[in-house]
């Protein structure tokens, strides 16, 4: 390879992330690989290791997700004990709030839905909490 290019970083970070999937169930630990920044002759990115045992709570809940969600749903005026709750859009799917994206400037709320159990963007003005 003489030089890196988006199409080039994409199938590097996909080999990446499988390469670290091995690793994070030999070791018990989740990995958390940030954006990669690159130029034509290097990249670099940030690279998060997280040991499994606490990332659980008792209940089975995420605690990295629900500390992400506590320290920003100010941003959209939520609180804190909406995470997890039920909420309805105007098409009638219900969904549960299960986390949000905090660089997202648009659609920064996740939504489950209920039935199907898939996860959606959801812009803050759309929950009806």
């Amino acid at each position: 390879m003489d030089k890196f290019e988006k199409k080039d970083i994409g199938e590097i970070r996909k080999d990446i992330d499988n390469a670290l999937k091995v690793v994070s169930k030999k070791h018990g630990i989740t990995f958390k690989i940030g954006t990669i920044r690159f130029e034509s002759a290097n990249f670099r990115t940030k690279l998060e290791c997280i040991c499994n045992g606490s990332v659980k709570a008792g209940n089975g809940e995420n605690l990295i997700i629900r500390k992400e969600w506590d320290d920003n749903c100010w941003k959209w005026n939520l609180k804190p004990e909406d995470f997890g709750k039920e909420f309805t859009v105007a098409f009638g799917s219900t969904y549960k709030v299960c986390g949000c994206r905090p660089k997202s400037g648009r659609y920064p709320i996740l939504g489950k839905n209920i039935k199907t159990n898939k996860v959606y963007k959801f812009s803050s003005s759309s929950l009806r909490i």
